[in-house]
């Protein structure tokens, strides 16, 4: 429910390992707002979402289950830089081991404005260093809700949003994304479709 208007109903779906799952649907259709039921960010009027038996938001809180949300509200902080926003992560640690990790594996090529305040970065820098959290999310997180995750990349970070979810997916993490974009064929993706706004 959104206030008192029905989102959706009937959605029904189940996981597994290695799996990515793209939301699709009109504006307005529930997509975000699917997402955010399934972090536990949102409650349901009905139904259950669960993880191995359990409810999954129990899971998550519990560290059973560990979560990574990104939304295209990209959640950096000014005046602090790129590094700085990174470093927020408990999984990044200090700048130095920032730039050694992406020194090592910049897929969304945020070096070369990686100390800019990153209120002077154009909406694509910021959603790529925004994305740029999944290189320290690989080994820590198993369940990535992705809202809009390549709306404003070009496609060089279209392909390497795909090369990093073809490695979570390989390592047997789970992926739901919610996108108006196409999604190659060969991650193997599930269709969810959530119909008529």
């Amino acid at each position: 429910m959104r206030g008192r208007t029905l989102i959706y109903e009937g959605v029904d779906f189940s996981l597994s390992s290695g799996d990515l799952l793209v939301v699709r649907g009109p504006n307005g259709s529930g997509k975000s707002s699917l997402l955010r039921a399934v972090a536990g960010f949102l409650p349901l009027a009905s139904g259950q979402i669960s993880c191995n038996g359990a409810p999954l938001n129990t899971s998550i809180q519990s560290g059973a289950v560990r979560c990574f949300w990104y939304s295209s509200a990209d959640g950096l902080a000014g005046p602090l830089s790129a590094a700085q926003n990174l470093c927020l992560l408990p999984e990044a640690g200090d700048i130095s081991k920032v730039k050694a990790k992406l020194a090592d594996d910049d897929p969304f090529a945020i070096s070369s404005f990686l100390d800019r305040d990153v209120r002077s970065l154009s909406t694509g820098q910021r959603q790529r260093v925004a994305l740029s959290r999944l290189c320290f999310a690989m080994s820590h997180k198993c369940l990535w809700l992705l809202d809009e995750p390549n709306s404003g990349l070009d496609d060089a970070g279209h392909h390497a949003l795909e090369d990093k979810l073809e490695r979570h997916k390989a390592a047997g993490g789970l992926c739901i994304i919610a996108s108006h974009h196409k999604i190659s064929e060969r991650l193997k993706p599930l269709y969810l479709d959530l119909g008529e706004a």
